[in-house]
Formats: structure tokens, C-alpha cells, sequence
């Protein structure tokens, strides 16, 4: 059974979600939500695709990183659920995009 690459991300493509509930390697002012590693953002991709929105888990150390890969712009995300109040950019990004910080 594989969780990572083609195979998982066909079988993603199969359903569809109420929510995808998602991490983060970073998260950027430009990029929005990015992941270090290539497979881990191709699944996290597919899922949001198939989800009627979109949660991002993500601790204060990811806040103004950026990673080398994109997985979602903030206007794609709904909701972010963070342990801290993202700084002021951050914050100023995800309310122009319309997501909800808790």
C-alpha cells in the first residue's frame, strides 16, 4: 500500500472529500502553503482538489518559510489552524485571501 506518488494520488482522484486537513513545511506570503518534499505536495494537491475546503495545520516555526514546493495559494485554503498568531505580513496575506486563522 503506498501512501506517496502516482499510484496514491490516482486513488485520491477517486474521491471526494467534505474537508482535507493538511500540513505545511512553510507558509509564505507569495507562494502560500509549500512542502520540502515533491511527493508529500503532490498528495497534499490532490486532496485539496477533491475536498469541498481546505484546512492547513501549521505551528509558528512555518510561518514565513517557504519551501521548494507549492501546494496551495492562501486564496485556496479556507481555514488555517495555527498554536500562535501569525506575524503581521502573514496575517495581512490570509485575511486578503479570505482564510480563517483559529
Amino acid at each position: 500500500d503506498e501512501t506517496y506518488g502516482a499510484a496514491a494520488v490516482a486513488q485520491i482522484g477517486e474521491f471526494q472529500a467534505d474537508r482535507a486537513i493538511l500540513t505545511a513545511g512553510g507558509l509564505d506570503v507569495e507562494l502560500g502553503v509549500t512542502d520540502f518534499e515533491f511527493e508529500e505536495a503532490s498528495v497534499a494537491r490532490a486532496m485539496a482538489a477533491h475536498a469541498d475546503s481546505v484546512v492547513v495545520l501549521a505551528d509558528a516555526t512555518k510561518f514565513g518559510r517557504r519551501a521548494a514546493h507549492r501546494v496551495r495559494p492562501f486564496d485556496q485554503i479556507d481555514m488555517l489552524v495555527a498554536d500562535e498568531t501569525p506575524p503581521a505580513p502573514l496575517s495581512r496575506a490570509l485575511e486578503q485571501a479570505g482564510v480563517i486563522v483559529l
